[in-house]
Order: structure tokens, then C-alpha cells, then sequence
């Protein structure tokens, strides 16, 4: 069996998951994703300095697609708050910005400290939060709150290479937004934000020599296609269980996902 052939066949099963959690949860699936995706790319011969950033290309690359089909299945539920997707989106593009002449200036330990601390706190509040807030859009969240909120997520997760909605639905979720729709907006966000990303990334590696056959820059397209083909069967089935499932379990899993997260930067 060629590499190649290896590498789609491995990525597909890794696509069922990712679109469940995309569906689910609202997130791209990157935690899953990056570090499989470094694993598989050793087989086809991509050399070490060039692993994370063809791991994390290939990742966002992939992230759009998934996101577009978590936000199609979120939008025919009805779960999609579509008036304030301009404001999230304002915000989350600024934090990415701003967060592009921060990356040099500030150490990788203190951002990764701060936002293990910070996600740490938001697990034990999603956790314990038991009485879902009344939803209020013209009243909790005012454009001036949402645009500063989310650009300071925009920049966290630009920084941490990061997919924004591990934080964004834990936020819209505090603000007084159903969990169903909070998850359906991070979804939509997700493609924007994995797109622009994913971009980068391909023009950043366009003239750079020593990539594999079949590359886009540094977004290496069989895993991209592996997971996709699997991911929009999988995506519309946890948008279905999103809203079939109390609210109460949806937040504890993201509880359980957000102290994962704060693990993963403490211990590594």
C-alpha cells in the first residue's frame, strides 16, 4: 500500500470524529487534528522543520469544510443567531490582527499560562452553572462588550494557534445565549476564521522547496480530503444531537474540554 493511499485511508476515520465534535460543540476540531495530522505527514517524507507547519495548515484547511457543514446543519435547526454574527466576527478578525504585531513581543510561556488559567476558570463555570442565563441580545450583549470580548479571543487563539471557538461558545454561553445557538455561531466563525488561517499558511509555504507531491504551500490536500469525505456525513449528526441534548450535559462537555486544553498547556 503507497503512502499516499495510507495517509486518506487514516485520515477518513479522524474525519468522523472531528465533524461529530465540529457538529456537537461548535469547534474546528484542531486539538484532534494538529497532532494526528504531524504523525501521519512523517509517512510521506515531509521533513521535521516542516511537520507543525504543514500539521497546522492542513488542519485549518480542513476546518473549513467541517465548519461549513456544522453551520448548514446549525442554520436548518435554526440554531444560528445570524444578528450577531457581524459583531463576533468584527471582533474575532481584529484579535487576529492585533495579534500579528503581539506574536514577537510577547513570551509563548506567559500566553499559554494566562490562558490555562483562564480556561481553567471557565471549566469549573460551565461546569457548575446549572440555571441557563435568559437570553437577552439587545441588552447583554451590546456591540461595544462583544467587539472587545471577541477580540481578545480573536487575539488568544491567533496567538496560541488555536481554533476560536474553545472559547467562543463558553462566552456567548455566559452572556445569555442558548447553548444551541452559541454552538451554531461559533460554527459559522469557524469558517472564517480557519480560512483566513488556512490561507496563510498556503502562501507561506508556495515557494518552498522539499514539500511532498500533492501539497497546496504547507496544506498537504489527501489529509484534507481524508477528513472531509467523512466530516460532512458526521457534522450534521452532531448538530442533530446538540439539539436533541439537554443544555446542561452540552455545557459539561465543553467543562470537560476546556480543562483538557488547560492540561495540555501546563503539562506540554
Amino acid at each position: 500500500m503507497s503512502s499516499l493511499l495510507l495517509v486518506l485511508l487514516c485520515a477518513m476515520p479522524v474525519g468522523v470524529v472531528v465533524g461529530l465534535i465540529s457538529g456537537l460543540l461548535g469547534i474546528g476540531g484542531g486539538l484532534i487534528l494538529v497532532p494526528v495530522f504531524y504523525i501521519l505527514l512523517v509517512f510521506v517524507g515531509v521533513p521535521p522543520e516542516m511537520l507543525m507547519p504543514m500539521a497546522l495548515g492542513s488542519s485549518l484547511a480542513a476546518i473549513i469544510v467541517t465548519s461549513c457543514a456544522s453551520c448548514l446543519a446549525h442554520h436548518r435547526l435554526g440554531n444560528v443567531p445570524w444578528s450577531i454574527i457581524p459583531m463576533l466576527l468584527a471582533g474575532l478578525a481584529t484579535g487576529s490582527l492585533i495579534a500579528g504585531y503581539l506574536a514577537h513581543h510577547i513570551p509563548v510561556w506567559l500566553l499559554e499560562a494566562g490562558f490555562a488559567c483562564f480556561a481553567a476558570v471557565m471549566s469549573m463555570r460551565m461546569w457548575r452553572q446549572r440555571k441557563q442565563m435568559q437570553v437577552n441580545e439587545t441588552k447583554v450583549m451590546t456591540p461595544w462588550s462583544t467587539l472587545s470580548a471577541t477580540t481578545a479571543i480573536g487575539a488568544f487563539s491567533a496567538l496560541l494557534g488555536i481554533a476560536g471557538g474553545t472559547l467562543l461558545v463558553p462566552y456567548l454561553s455566559e452572556r445569555g445565549q442558548q447553548m444551541t445557538r452559541a454552538i451554531g455561531a461559533s460554527s459559522c466563525c469557524g469558517i472564517i476564521v480557519a480560512a483566513a488561517g488556512a490561507l496563510g499558511y498556503v502562501l507561506s509555504g508556495w515557494r518552498v522547496t522539499g514539500l511532498p507531491d500533492w501539497s497546496l504551500g504547507y496544506v498537504y490536500l489527501p489529509l484534507v480530503v481524508g477528513v472531509v469525505v467523512t466530516a460532512l456525513f458526521s457534522a450534521p449528526i452532531g448538530a442533530k444531537l446538540a439539539s436533541r441534548w439537554p443544555t446542561q450535559r452540552l455545557k459539561r462537555i465543553v467543562a470537560v474540554l476546556l480543562l483538557l486544553v488547560a492540561l495540555k498547556l501546563i503539562l506540554f
